[in-house]
């Protein structure tokens, strides 16, 4: 059996691969930089050396001139000092020169007339301890110091300009390495950015089969070829799973259908009135639940096309997974109470579709800070009455339109109030919706959306109390929908 890849391997290679290049090519760059620092500080250094020689130079004149006329040991001694230091300066200087003949011919130069001075500088000492010091070789150790600090600031000049031929030099080598590195570095990157196309390619198209085959599956094709080995590890489980889940309904289709016949016999003779009055009010309840608005999903839908092409990917991603929370809720709570934070999450994702819609159209607010574990509310109970908002009350906003829903605990009970700042509703009209007329009655342009007398009927019968829903509206500037939700069902 041929063994199957790994997509994650492949993508852990590829993102491996990426990160080595970078961190490389970070190294590198460092390296260089770090390269360039030190043979800069290299020259720094040697010319601040070579820059004390004319002071040191002059400082032996000036303690020379001292000694000639105090015959001082204090004198001899920091002369010794000013010499030790200026051989230890041009013997430090050598190595850094070798390539520069015009700088070892100026530390030849200067190397000769220090030694020469110091010789001399010594037989001018025993002189006058003697007694005998001639005024002429002190006149020529002057002169030679001179010399010695001309030639000083020779070999800086020559040394600096040397110096700076060498560093640029060094610079543009190093340069060269950087780039020879760099450009094997984005290669790799290159091919590894290709081969990752390649992969992402196949992947996509083996999830276009998987796709297309639970598309066919949903339109109740139950009788589908099953689908094929996948070179993929991941998607082969996936195909496997969704191999067994087909023969799982199928099996469940054909047990389901032997059942409904066996039930429909029994219930038709033992079912008592009162559980006759309960099926009616769940079905009454289901059916009130399930009007779901389907122009709401086609234009939502519709958006995430639109998304796709305008914005950049985390917003479509955000968009289609807010689409998800919204169609797993309604298919997961279908006919059975729900906690009010799940109640609000579908709602919030609601809200950021439509604030995706309306754009700076409609601001949306939501307040829900407090505990609602207690509470439990028919699913999208809340969704309608902000979407009764945006097509009676905002439709013709455009700008500054606003739906601001605060949700707070008092005594057993927890308030939740929607309100918007649009059309607002006729008085006429309210006292319809209070007295739950049947929308059966209304006109059609009015039965676009789960209305608001819907929702108010829906929590009489789950809660078996007519005052859960007040609305409180004004013409031309908006209307509050409070809703008061017990702890417990009635």
């Amino acid at each position: 059996m041929k063994q199957k890849k790994s997509i994650k391997f492949k993508l852990m290679l590829i993102l491996i691969t990426l990160s080595s290049v970078h961190l490389i090519g970070n190294w590198v760059t460092n390296n260089a930089n770090s390269n360039i620092r030190e043979e800069y500080d290299h020259y720094i250094n040697e010319n601040r050396r070579l820059s004390t020689l004319p002071v040191l130079i002059n400082e032996l004149a000036t303690k020379f001139d001292v000694l000639t006329r105090t015959r001082s040991n204090e004198t001899i001694n920091q002369i010794g000092l000013i010499n030790d230091e200026i051989s230890s300066i041009l013997e430090s200087v050598q190595p850094a020169i070798q390539g520069d003949r015009e700088s070892l011919m100026h530390v030849r130069v200067l190397s000769n007339m220090h030694r020469y001075q110091q010789e001399k500088a010594h037989n001018i000492i025993i002189d006058q301890q003697n007694g005998s010091e001639s005024y002429r070789e002190v006149v020529y150790i002057k002169n030679l110091y001179i010399y010695m600090n001309r030639s000083s600031q020779s070999l800086m000049m020559s040394y600096q300009g040397s110096s700076s031929k060498n560093f640029e030099t060094t610079m543009e080598k190093i340069r060269q390495e950087e780039v020879s590195i760099n450009s094997i570095l984005i290669l790799f990157g290159f091919f590894s950015i290709i081969f990752a196309f390649m992969l992402l390619k196949d992947i996509f198209r083996t999830l276009k089969e998987l796709s297309t085959n639970a598309k066919l599956l949903a339109e109740e094709n139950w009788h589908l070829p099953d689908i094929q080995e996948i070179q993929y590890k991941e998607l082969d489980h996936v195909a496997n799973a969704f191999n067994k889940m087909k023969e799982g309904i199928n099996t469940y289709i054909t047990e389901l259908n032997e059942k409904a016949e066996v039930e429909l016999q029994l219930q038709k003779q033992s079912l008592m009135t009162i559980e006759k009055e309960k099926l009616l009010k769940e079905s009454q309840l289901l059916n009130l639940q399930m009007q779901m608005n389907p122009h709401f999903l086609f234009n939502t839908l519709n958006m995430v096309g639109r998304t796709a092409m305008l914005e950049d990917n985390q917003s479509t991603i955000k968009l289609i997974e807010s689409i998800s929370v919204m169609l797993r809720f309604n298919l997961e709570n279908e006919g059975k109470m729900v906690p009010l934070s799940d109640e609000l999450n579908a709602l919030q994702a609601y809200i950021f579709i439509q604030g995706m819609r309306f754009q700076e159209r409609i601001t949306f607010s939501m307040n829900n800070e407090v505990d609602m574990e207690p509470f439990l509310i028919p699913p999208l109970s809340l969704q309608p009455i902000v979407e009764n908002c945006l097509i009676h009350g905002l439709d013709d906003t455009v700008s500054g339109g606003e739906v601001n829903i605060n949700i707070s605990v008092k005594e057993d009970a927890a308030e939740i109030i929607i309100q918007d700042n649009g059309k607002g509703i006729e008085e006429e009209k309210v006292k319809r919706i209070l007295n739950s007329e049947d929308e059966a009655q209304l006109p059609k342009e009015k039965k676009k959306s789960i209305g608001l007398a819907n929702v108010k009927k829906r929590l009489e019968l789950t809660f078996n109390q007519g005052d859960l829903m007040q609305i409180y509206s004004t013409l031309n500037k908006g209307t509050t929908v409070q809703i008061k939700l017990p702890r417990k069902a009635g």
